[in-house]
């Protein structure tokens, strides 16, 4: 019997040595399983860390592209609005230009011309200004009338300058060679012929009125129209 409990052992002993070797090849399977759904797992996660990079890479070159493409554009609508504000910085630079080459051509003439020329604001009739043949031929110094209305210039208030001359320039026609009779300063009266027309100096309407005097034509003209009427007196005496 003792060879008997023996082999038994060994039978059983062996059993549990098969049993054994069974589990371990299940753990083997399982560790085996666990690798490889580790690998798995790894691999899915470095795929989608691959498409998240890229997705990621996509749009970050996306935005630059936007932004290039808005820079693009931003700075050729400043470079356009550059232009332009230069263009106008040029074509106002040359406005003041000429606005101040005809100032200095008005202003000489202005002052070297022979005529009286009166320049005047035509909101309220208050002389601006006056040249030297103003006061050549009125007497009245420029700081006598400037900021004045010819209304309240002595002997002026009642000068008549004919309806059709204020009409006219009422209407903003010009007037030319209107004969005018102008009171010096002294008392004398003076004839002249007037011109007149309304100007716009920095926005504001004014009238420019240059007076010529014709006294002394007038008085020539009347010596001639005296002789012609001696003569003709003296020519029909001739006939009698």
């Amino acid at each position: 019997k003792p060879p008997e409990a023996l082999a038994d052992m060994i039978a059983q002993f062996d059993e549990r040595i098969a049993g054994f070797r069974f589990h371990l090849d299940d753990l083997e399977s399982d560790i085996s399983g666990l690798m490889l759904k580790k690998q798995l797992q790894q691999r899915f996660s470095y795929a989608v860390l691959v498409v998240f990079c890229v997705t990621m890479i996509a749009l970050v070159a996306y935005q630059i592209r936007r932004y290039e493409r808005y820079r693009k554009e931003s700075y050729e609508t400043v470079s356009a609005a550059n232009r332009q504000l230069s263009r106008q910085i040029e074509e106002r630079q040359r406005a003041e230009a000429a606005f101040k080459e005809s100032e200095n051509l008005f202003r000489t003439i202005f002052n070297t011309s022979p005529d009286a020329i009166m320049l005047s604001r035509l909101a309220d009739n208050v002389i601006v200004d006056v040249n030297p043949g103003f006061t050549e031929l009125t007497g009245y110094e420029k700081d006598e009338v400037v900021g004045k209305s010819p209304d309240a210039i002595p002997r002026w208030k009642d000068l008549n300058i004919g309806e059709s001359y204020s009409a006219a320039l009422g209407a903003g026609r010009p007037v030319h060679n209107v004969e005018f009779r102008v009171h010096t300063k002294e008392g004398h009266i003076r004839t002249t012929l007037v011109s007149a027309n309304n100007v716009d100096l920095r926005q504001t309407a004014h009238l420019v009125a240059a007076a010529r005097d014709i006294s002394e034509l007038k008085a020539a003209e009347n010596d001639l129209r005296v002789a012609y009427e001696f003569m003709k007196i003296a020519n029909d005496n001739r006939k009698i």
